[in-house]
């Protein structure tokens, strides 16, 4: 049976540069041993020694290692991770929602320009596109709602940057249900919503759920 190949090839040049060091390792020791021998130290003392320098080669030569190349251990915490990138994340998300906002704003727009003076025949112009308003509405606020949630976790100036941005979006949302007949729960910048479930846009005429 033929025996399974090494993921890896055998480096000669590694192996003998280990045994060289273990090599001179011991040589070292063995030095300092007879230095301590010549110099008429009691065995006590040369155990003592040998056996603190190895434990000081065990617990250091990591850092000893470092040393020697001028090196520096960079520790990074899960609090400055995050602190780092959930900034860019919850900028990036409310970027995203604006445009998607904008879009429909732009849409909305489109159709009521063709509406009669009468005012109230804003929602009736709409009303065939209330389900897809009702659908698209429900998304954005789950957006922005799980963005509100996440700004006590940001650095202080997002979260005031984004906390602007989501009331002015909230506005912007509240405006165009209002235009469709529909409901927009509105958003806390701090605690998520008030009053109604998040991403639930309601029929006020039917008070019933329209996307969940």
């Amino acid at each position: 049976m033929a025996s399974k190949r090494s993921e890896f090839g055998r480096d000669t040049g590694l192996q003998a540069r280990m045994g060289l060091t273990i090599f001179l390792l011991g040589l070292l020791y063995a030095v300092l041993v007879a230095v301590l021998i010549f110099a008429s130290a009691s065995a006590v003392v040369i155990v003592a020694i040998a056996v603190g320098l190895f434990f000081f080669q065990v617990v250091a030569s990591d850092k000893l290692a470092l040393a020697t190349q001028l090196a520096q251990v960079i520790q990074v915490q899960a609090d400055a991770a995050t602190k780092t990138g959930l900034p860019n994340r919850v900028a990036q998300m409310t970027q995203q929602a604006k445009t998607v906002m904008d879009e429909v704003t732009s849409i909305v727009a489109g159709i009521n320009a063709d509406k009669p003076s009468d005012a109230s025949a804003s929602s009736d112009l709409l009303k065939p596109y209330q389900q897809s308003l009702a659908s698209v509405l429900g998304t954005l606020h789950s957006v922005l709602t799980e963005v509100a949630t996440l700004l006590p976790k940001t650095t202080a100036s997002t979260a005031k940057s984004t906390g602007d941005a989501i009331r002015q979006l909230d506005r912007v949302g509240h405006s165009l249900a209002h235009q469709a007949g529909l409901v927009w729960p509105t958003i806390s910048s701090s605690a998520g919503t008030t009053g109604t479930r998040a991403g639930t846009i309601l029929d006020p005429s039917k008070h019933v759920n329209i996307v969940a």
